[in-house]
């Protein structure tokens, strides 16, 4: 499995709703392990985006 560079995944400007598809695309194919998106997740910069859709996001790490 290919490592993520955090730096390089996150030189684009991110809406909260790609963070949301980027969650369910790892978790739908299995590209990364929970504990990983879960540490992503954690991050103020993440958190901040994403907070408002925390109800899907939870969803989503639940099927992982």
């Amino acid at each position: 499995m290919a490592t993520i560079d955090r730096k390089e995944l996150f030189n684009k400007v991110w809406e909260p709703d790609d963070i949301v598809e980027f969650i369910w695309i790892m978790s739908k194919y299995n590209a990364s392990r929970r504990e990983d998106i879960e540490e992503l997740i954690r991050t103020p910069s993440i958190w901040s985006l994403i907070y408002q859709y925390m109800t899907r996001v939870n969803e989503l790490l639940k099927k992982f």
